[in-house]
Formats: structure tokens, sequence, C-alpha cells
């Protein structure tokens, strides 16, 4: 009840703010306080970030309800995401990021995650490098609120691949030391393989663990308001990609992310399932998110990661753009 009211008075607060100032909202200064109450308007009604359980969709918000066609789709694609964290030897947990499997064994995420599986004090890992065992480098594919009893942890052991100049990076991870044993890996999801024509304003969506922190951030109370529930567990973030804010090498998102969405996958909503088109890697408040492209990757990529067609062979997939292929 007092979180219900907390949030309540912010989000009247945020009305009474539009209500004056309307198209001028920010012709004076705004306080923390008006900006707080501004974000949690834009979430709520605007960007919602939507609860999953049992990699079901949880209480489509008013507003979003065209999710409902999408519901079996999106929740196809969702047991694909999961949580990068490091585990301390207490069995502590801390996340890190989100990240999303590509291929079997390999998992897609930003960069600047992977420079996180280190011992501190630590330089960096680099392409090819074994992650230490002692940082307990792992991901869950469930993480989900109120459902503490379900996890599927997998050890990340390797940094495989970085992109030479986008902020994405490829994970392996073990089946040895699974949780529980019989945990299984998910299905691989498909990368676009080329920029779509028309993406100005396009309907997408991402997925991953928002947690908080990062500069301009609201603080923990606020986003407890925000986001009910527990931080860091695997929610769904709606939104629309920003016109004319996106190229072949940049996309531009507004769907609402925070720490701990880095490398989530950006994913298209078009004709008949989600299509991934991006991986999430930076954001501010009051500006735009940002995610690379995945037809940056495919040149990038060496060829032994790819899938090439020949049976048995599990690598990277790529799939055609949805509406036809545009300018890259």
């Amino acid at each position: 009840p007092a979180a219900r009211a907390a949030l309540a008075a912010l989000l009247e607060h945020g009305a009474a703010l539009l209500r004056s100032r309307g198209a001028a909202i920010d012709a004076a200064p705004l306080t923390d306080h008006d900006r707080d109450a501004l974000v949690a308007l834009y979430i709520v009604y605007g960007r919602p970030a939507v609860p999953v359980r049992n990699d079901q969709l949880q209480r489509i918000p008013v507003g979003w309800e065209l999710l409902d066609g999408w519901r079996d789709p999106i929740q196809g694609a969702l047991p694909s995401l999961g949580r990068i964290e490091l585990r301390a030897p207490d069995g502590r947990r801390a996340p890190i990021g989100t990240g999303f499997l590509v291929a079997p064994e390999l998992v897609m995420t930003a960069r600047h995650v992977a420079d996180d599986l280190r011992p501190e004090g630590a330089p960096p890992p680099r392409p090819g490098d074994r992650i230490d065992p002692a940082v307990g480098a792992q991901i869950d594919w469930r993480a989900e609120a109120d459902n503490p009893d379900a996890f599927a942890r997998f050890r990340i052991v390797e940094l495989t691949w970085a992109h030479p100049e986008e902020d994405v990076a490829l994970l392996r991870l073990s089946r040895e030391g699974a949780e529980p044993a019989h945990a299984r890996m998910p299905l691989p999801l498909p990368l676009c393989s080329a920029a779509p024509a028309q993406l100005d304003g396009a309907l997408v969506f991402t997925g991953g663990y928002p947690v908080g922190g990062g500069e301009g951030a609201l603080s923990w109370q606020r986003l407890q308001d925000i986001f009910p529930g527990v931080l860091g567990t695997k929610r769904l973030q709606p939104g629309k990609l920003l016109a004319p804010a996106w190229s072949a090498h940049r996309l531009q998102h507004d769907c609402s992310t925070l720490g701990g969405s880095s490398g989530a996958p950006l994913f298209l909503l078009e004709r008949h399932r989600p299509l991934v088109i991006g991986v999430h890697v930076a954001g501010a408040p009051f500006t735009a998110n940002v995610a690379a492209p995945t037809w940056r990757m495919r040149d990038a990529l060496p060829r032994e990661l790819l899938h090439t067609g020949a049976p048995g062979h599990g690598g990277i997939g790529f799939a055609p753009d949805p509406l036809g292929a545009g300018g890259a």
C-alpha cells in the first residue's frame, strides 16, 4: 500500500506538471522530483516494463493491448533471454547485464558487460580469453519476479569474440555444472541480416533485467515505486524506433531501459514473429537508447561461428529482413 501511494503521488505530480506547462515543459528548470515524476509517468503509461513469470507476460498495460496479439511469438522468444551475473562464494548473485542465445552455447551481449567478467583490479578479458572461475560468471535463463525457485544457470567460460567497432561480444557457456543438473539451453535466436527498408516509428521491444544505476539514474526507492516487484528480474519493454534517428550503423529506440538492460536484444515486431535487429548498448534519461544493428555483425563474425546450413552445424543464424531489404 505504501509503495502504491508513493507511485500515485509521483504520477499525480507528473500530470500536474504537464497540465501547467504543456509543451513548454522544460521552459523552467526541473527539480529532481519533477524529473522523477515525468519519468514515472512515461514508464507507467507510455513505455511500460511488463513482468515475466514462467516465461509468460503478466498484466498487459493499458494502451498496449496490441501485445496480446503478439503474446505467443513474444513468449516464444523470452526463454532465450538471460541475466548475466557474478556469483560470490557465499552464493549472492550480482546482476551485471542481459544476454541472449544466438547459437548452441554462445551468448550475445554488450562488450562492456563482458568487460566486467574479471576479478577486481584485473584487466578486461580479450577475445579468446578464458573467464576466471573465481568471478562466478554465469547466466540465468529465468530470474523472474515472484518465482525464486525457478532458475536455469550455466557457467560463462570464455569471451569468444568482440566486434572491432561495436559494443557487442559473444560469450561461451559450459553445460558442466548447470543448475539444476537437468537444466536445458533455450533455442537460439536468429539475427536480422540486412537493414530493413523502413524502420521509422516501427514497433519494437526489448527484454532484460533492469536494475538501475548510471548517470542521471533515479533513486533506488523511486525505481522500486515505478518498477513494482523485484528489480533485476525479467521484463518486457515495448516501444518504437525513433525517426529519423536510425541508420545502417545505429538504432535509437524509446523502450524503458535501466542499468542491467545492456546486452538485451532489440526485436522488431513485424509480420509473423519478432526478429532481433539490434543489441541494446546504451541509454540515458530524457534522451534516446542506442542499439547496435545486427547486420553490422555478419561480416565481422568469423566464418566458423556462422551457420552454414551444413547438417549438424549449429552456428549463428541470420534471417532475411521481413520488410524487404533496405540500404546498408
